[in-house]
């Protein structure tokens, strides 16, 4: 099944489904009739505080009739949800926080905007405003094709300026749109 694991959503190549939620390894697992009456290992690479997607596996195979589940984990991470709290504790407007927040659980950009009840644009306005704190990194489902943040990056640079939007606009003959370029600017430091 389609899901937006936390390793690969922060990669940038996520699925496109939800994030992990009490509940998910039963609608996207098949589980074995074999493991009734047994006593599973669970292994997983990390456990992350917060996330609970093991403590939901474990649940899922009791579940299924496990005698007992044991999870064995080569590590742990931080709590990721509390990098969101300081993260979003760097935010000085709480407009920005309001849209952080939707964007830290999930939603596309214009799910935001009508949620927001404002338009796309002011969402995309938000997200940049967000990059110029926050950096790109809590940002990558919002990234542009690589192919339209080189072209970005190319006109801006022969312009001479990474903030003007006009200029970039005609430079690439009108041809991407206002809001992929503003997307495209906040990973263009990249390159």
């Amino acid at each position: 099944t389609d899901t937006r694991t936390t390793h690969m959503d922060k990669s940038g190549y996520g699925g496109t489904g939800n994030l992990p939620y009490p509940g998910i390894t039963q609608d996207t697992c098949t589980i074995a009739a074999e493991v009734r009456n047994k006593d599973i290992l669970l292994i997983d690479d990390l456990y992350t505080e917060s996330v609970n997607i093991d403590e939901d596996a474990i649940q899922t195979l009791l579940n299924h009739g496990a005698n007992s589940v044991t999870l064995y984990c080569l590590g742990r991470t931080k709590s990721y949800q509390s990098d969101i709290v300081k993260d979003k504790a760097k935010l000085y407007k709480q407009t920005l926080k309001d849209t952080y927040d939707l964007i830290i659980d999930g939603y596309s950009i214009e799910a935001i905007s009508k949620e927001r009840g404002v338009t796309v644009g002011t969402i995309v306005n938000h997200i940049w405003e967000i990059s110029t704190i926050l950096g790109s990194y809590p940002l990558e489902q919002f990234r542009p094709p690589e192919s339209i943040i080189l072209a970005v990056k190319e006109a801006a640079m022969k312009l001479g300026s990474s903030r003007e939007l006009k200029p970039i606009f005609e430079e690439l003959n009108e041809e991407i749109p206002y809001n992929d370029i503003r997307l495209a600017l906040i990973f263009t430091d990249e390159y």
